[in-house]
């Protein structure tokens, strides 16, 4: 199992996706997203916390490239120009496990006191949030080295 990250709080940007329904704009099985704003300490924290696991793959497909670094993928989050970072999150609203049957994920979501949030009310940018999340580090030969 992955390990999993918890994120201080950070200020989520335009419309996330996280509880209510998932977008399914691209893809029909649905997509939890959301973009969150830290700032420029907490963000370099969470980048090298993943870092740390691309790294660690970059070397395995190096070696295994004969001494060539893969091509590397675009990163799911910038640094603005005030230093702060912007981190977009998501994960599969259907997934679908290798062995068995595929099945529907819902992100639970939860207030400052630990009540779960309700499916009804919808949560806006501007709020502050903090977000539990599983990094995955992924190959493609199109694509290069993402996470």
């Amino acid at each position: 199992m992955a390990k999993s990250y918890e994120t201080p709080v950070g200020v989520s940007l335009d419309w996330p996706r996280i509880n209510g329904e998932p977008n399914t704009k691209f893809d029909e099985a649905g997509v939890w997203e959301c973009k969150v704003r830290f700032s420029a300490k907490d963000g370099s924290k969470i980048e090298s916390d993943i870092m740390a696991l691309y790294d660690e793959e970059l070397d395995k497909q190096t070696k295994a490239n004969k001494g060539n670094a893969p091509k590397q993928a675009t990163k799911p989050w910038s640094v603005d120009d005030d230093g702060s970072y912007v981190f977009k999150f998501k994960n599969k609203a259907t997934i679908t496990p290798k062995k068995g049957s595929p099945f529907q994920f819902v992100p639970p979501c939860f207030d400052s006191t630990g009540n779960r949030i309700p499916k009804r009310v919808k949560i806006f940018g501007g709020t502050e949030l903090k977000i539990k999340f599983e990094p995955y580090v992924w190959f493609t030969p199109l694509m290069g080295l993402g996470i």
